[in-house]
C-alpha cells in the first residue's frame, strides 16, 4: 500500500507503534521478573534501574533514524530554487528525482524573473482569510493537538 499523504500515514501506523513500544517493555519487564522479585529491599532496586536504562536506549534507537533521515534527505527542489536561489543545484535535484538521464537546460536569467511573495504581516493575514487555507491550518493543529491530548 502506497501511503499519499505523510500525516495520514502518520495516523494510521500511531496504534502499531505503541502496540510495538508497549510489547517490548512487557518482555523486558517478564525478562527481568525473576531478578525483581529477588530484590532483598525496596530501597535498592537495582534490576529496575537496569531496565529502565535499557528502555531508554532503546527507545533512542528510532530517534537516531529519524534524525540521519532527516540530515541525509535533500531539500525540494522548490525550497533550493526560491529560497538559495540555486538553480543548478534545484535541477540537479529534480533530476535526480525523476531519473532523468539528458542534461536539463536551465535559463540562469530564470532566477531574476521569479516572483517570490515576501514574507510580511498583511500577506499571512491575506493567506489565511480565505476559508480553505483556515480550514487546513485548523484541521492540521487540531490533529496535533489530539494526538497530544491522546498521549
Amino acid at each position: 500500500m502506497r501511503c499519499v499523504s505523510f500525516p495520514i500515514c502518520f495516523f494510521l501506523v500511531l496504534p502499531y507503534f505503541s502496540l510495538v513500544a508497549a510489547s517490548f517493555a512487557c518482555a523486558i519487564i517478564r525478562g527481568h521478573e525473576k531478578a525483581i522479585l529477588a530484590e532483598q529491599s525496596l530501597d535498592n532496586l537495582e534490576s529496575i534501574d537496569f531496565m529502565w536504562r535499557l528502555l531508554l536506549g532503546l527507545g533512542a534507537i528510532p530517534g537516531v533514524f529519524a534524525l540521519y533521515f532527516r540530515f541525509t534527505i535533500p531539500e525540494t527542489p522548490r525550497f533550493t530554487m526560491d529560497i538559495k536561489k540555486n538553480l543548478d543545484e534545484a535541477s540537479g535535484d529534480v533530476k535526480m528525482a525523476l531519473r532523468v538521464r539528458e542534461d536539463v537546460v536551465v535559463d540562469k536569467d530564470a532566477l531574476e524573473h521569479i516572483d517570490i511573495p515576501r514574507n510580511t504581516l498583511p500577506n499571512f493575514w491575506g493567506y489565511f482569510k480565505r476559508r480553505e487555507n483556515w480550514l487546513v491550518l485548523f484541521g492540521t493543529s487540531y490533529s496535533w493537538f489530539a494526538l497530544d491530548v491522546r498521549s
